[in-house]
């Protein structure tokens, strides 16, 4: 055969097991083992990378579109895009290939672009850094499988845009603080802790690299509505954990467990007891997370925004309140 009929046969194999396992995957059924299939991780990447590492950089632009208004919406744009600006350490759950972060690599390139490309230092022009990131931290249930791709992104990016990339395994369907398989995700987002981070899949003897750093973006794409609930825990103890103005983005092919998350954070009550009282007065907590619709729905009102329809998947962000 041919190189290029070898080609299309491979890549033919490839999307015909990617198929069949974002098939499992839209519905919740996939398993550890699936993902062992090589030919259907490539095929996944070749037909979702772009796709959605696109996304990432699209809804997070929205941010910057302002009209010049004072009103709800354009005050925590405001707010979450001088977040933006500051990142410096991102952390994708459920990274799969790591196109997530990709697309933050792209959208922090791009404003670097937009700004100048020189400073003066001592009268001299230098070029500026060229690293956009200090540090990716990529999780994902099955990063054993995925491994192999992941060090071929952390080959091309590391570390021209970015510092250094940690890879290790992460259960959302188990709980953050009480379960061993999430130890190292939990070390990443204890921000307040002088504990270090040691992935699993990390070679560098580097102290000071291995250091956890306090994380600015947290990315979750795809994956609560493939673990079908089990990830409230997980969400719940990600946020306490988080630092101040962390951002979350979250991306579902719906928006049917966006309204989850918003409703979780709705109903979060706190139990006060004043002395000789037996029951205490119940009262409502202050809420710790401000939402933004970046997908189609983001100029609607409220009403429209708690409908499942979308053009296109459904996206929202989320800032914890300082």
């Amino acid at each position: 055969r041919s190189d290029d009929q070898f080609s299309k046969t491979t890549k033919a194999l490839q999307t015909n097991n990617a198929v069949k396992l974002l098939r499992h995957m839209a519905k919740g059924t996939q398993l550890k083992e699936m993902f062992g299939n090589r030919d259907a991780l490539w095929g996944y990447t070749r037909q979702k990378f772009q796709e959605r590492a696109l996304l990432v950089y699209t809804s997070l632009s929205k941010l910057q579109q302002s009209d010049g208004g004072v009103n709800v919406l354009e005050s925590r744009k405001a707010r979450a895009w001088n977040a933006i600006k500051g990142i410096k350490t991102i952390c994708s759950v459920g990274c799969g290939p790591g196109c997530d972060a990709i697309g933050v690599v792209a959208l922090l390139q791009t404003l670097r672009k937009n700004e100048s490309e020189f400073i003066d230092d001592d009268e001299n022009i230098v070029e500026k850094e060229q690293q956009l990131l200090d540090s990716v931290f990529l999780f994902d249930w099955a990063m054993d499988q995925w491994t192999t791709i992941v060090s071929l992104l952390k080959s091309l990016i590391v570390p021209s845009l970015v510092k250094e990339i940690h890879c290790s395994s992460c259960d959302i369907t188990k709980s953050i603080i009480d379960d061993i398989c999430n130890t190292d995700i939990k070390k990443t987002i204890n921000h307040g802790d002088e504990e270090d981070f040691h992935p699993r899949y990390d070679n560098n003897d580097d102290d000071e690299v291995m250091r956890r750093k306090s994380v600015d973006l947290y990315l979750l794409s795809y994956i609560l509505t493939e673990t079908r609930d089990k990830w409230h825990n997980f969400w719940n103890e990600l946020v306490e954990k988080a630092k101040p103005n962390s951002l979350f983005y979250i991306a579902e092919p719906t928006p049917w467990q966006l309204h989850k998350v918003m409703q979780i954070e709705e109903q979060r009550i706190t139990y006060c007891y004043d002395g000789g009282s037996a029951e205490g007065n119940r009262t409502a907590t202050a809420s710790r997370l401000e939402f933004i619709w970046l997908d189609s729905s983001m100029d609607q009102t409220e009403n429209v925004q708690a409908l499942d329809g979308r053009l296109g998947p459904g996206v929202l962000l989320a800032r914890k309140i300082e």
